[in-house]
């Protein structure tokens, strides 16, 4: 199998920006995350005493009111991470049919040993610094978690990102291009929220990321072993994006 989307991949820049949902389906995914958002908001209200209304308000306005939460104790990764309903409609999806033509045969991994494939999704705020991570390879978490559920089929890692609310231009993915094919990045494990995660040791001066201009709904598919990151959020809105990582039967087979 050789794909433009693979080429671009695996020994192109490392990423492509081909595949892009339909309305309908970024519709869709929009839906599911902002129940879960909402279902998230309301039951730590209750729990707190508090009364809020957004039935009819999405994530991306959630700036507005997260004054009233403790952020970092809202969002956990366990507490975004879309159920079997979501998993049910992307099986069923023409967004995943396509990626299958792209990818080839995939599963989504199961990171987090839930028994259940593993779509998450990411919440920054306007200029708060502290809702992105440091650049990274996802390789690297592989890496310092030997025990992440593996397939019984050889295969390769691909992540896809999906941003659903983006300011073109002001926030989204940074990656540096090409930098899956570099040798000279040191890294180290370290203990950090409960998992080993991987700590950069190269510094910034050795890196060139850029941010990658996309629209809602426009899919970055990238190599795991490109460095990237998220942006500081510089539009007036919340940042929230898709992601997942697809175990594609080894393209270096087909």
């Amino acid at each position: 199998m050789n794909t433009l989307v693979l080429q671009q991949v695996v020994s192109g820049e490392g990423f492509s920006t081909l595949v892009e949902l339909e309305n309908s389906e970024l519709t869709a995914i929009r839906g599911f995350v902002n129940d879960n958002w909402r279902a998230r908001l309301e039951d730590v209200a209750n729990k707190n005493g508090v009364h809020i209304e957004i039935r009819r308000m999405e994530a991306d306005r959630y700036h507005d009111i997260e004054g009233m939460f403790i952020h970092k104790e809202l969002w956990p990764k366990s507490q975004r991470i879309l159920n079997h309903s979501f998993i049910d409609w992307f099986n069923n999806s023409h967004f995943k049919k396509r990626l299958t033509q792209e990818l080839g045969t995939f599963n989504v991994s199961d990171e987090e040993s839930l028994g259940y494939p593993n779509f998450y999704w990411r919440i920054c705020r306007p200029f708060a610094e502290d809702d992105i991570g440091p650049v990274h390879r996802d390789s690297w978490f592989w890496e310092a978690n030997p025990s992440f559920p593996k397939p019984d089929y050889r295969f390769s890692r691909i992540k896809i990102w999906i941003p659903l609310y983006v300011e073109p231009g002001l926030n989204g993915l940074m990656v540096e291009p090409f930098s899956h094919l570099r040798t000279d990045i040191d890294w180290m494990p370290e203990y950090r929220d409960g998992i080993m995660k991987p700590k950069i040791l190269t510094s910034a001066e050795h890196m060139k990321l850029v941010l990658v201009y996309t629209q809602n709904g426009q899919a970055i598919i990238f190599n795991d072993d490109l460095l990237h990151g998220g942006s500081i959020n510089m539009g007036k809105r919340t940042r929230i994006s898709l992601e997942f990582t697809a175990l594609v039967r080894d393209y270096n087979e087909i």
